[in-house]
């Protein structure tokens, strides 16, 4: 049913990435990827992911080494089954760029109750631990909901 997931965030060099990465690991029978929304208009479009991302990655067992970020596209939304942003105000903001990927749009953080996943974009490590502590337990709830 879910077969190919698309994850969102803003420039796709912190936590699409990594969500991206974790799901794949947890479901290898599914395809996974991931894009931001404001990629180009950042300057971001082919940036490998953030270093401190990269490092904290690593050391959960997911190599973001090879990942270059890019802009959402038509043919990713078209192509998709479901589509997990960060928060809210991404939803929002990809409905308005392609209005057909509402009904298939959801919250990484939604069988949490976490309707936001902070951007830990310039913060420290520990920032990032945080945040990819969440996306683990995130992302662990959807492969148990997609793969009981």
């Amino acid at each position: 049913m879910f077969d190919n997931i698309l994850v969102i965030c803003a420039g796709n060099i912190c936590r699409s990435p990594y969500a991206a990465g974790r799901l794949q690991r947890l479901m290898p029978s599914h395809t996974v990827c991931s894009a931001g929304l404001i990629t180009e208009k950042s300057g971001l479009a082919g940036a490998a992911a953030d270093t401190v991302a990269q490092d904290i990655a690593c050391t959960l067992g997911i190599d973001l080494s090879a990942h270059r970020a890019q802009q959402i596209t038509p043919t990713m939304v078209d192509s998709s089954d479901l589509i997990l942003a960060m928060n809210q105000n991404q939803i929002e903001m990809l409905s308005r760029m392609f209005p057909k990927a509402r009904h298939k749009t959801m919250l990484f953080g939604h069988w949490l109750g976490i309707s936001q996943i902070d951007d830990p974009y310039q913060k420290s490590s520990e920032v990032f631990q945080q945040v990819y502590a969440v996306l683990d337990r995130a992302a662990k709830a959807w492969a148990e909901k997609i793969n009981p």
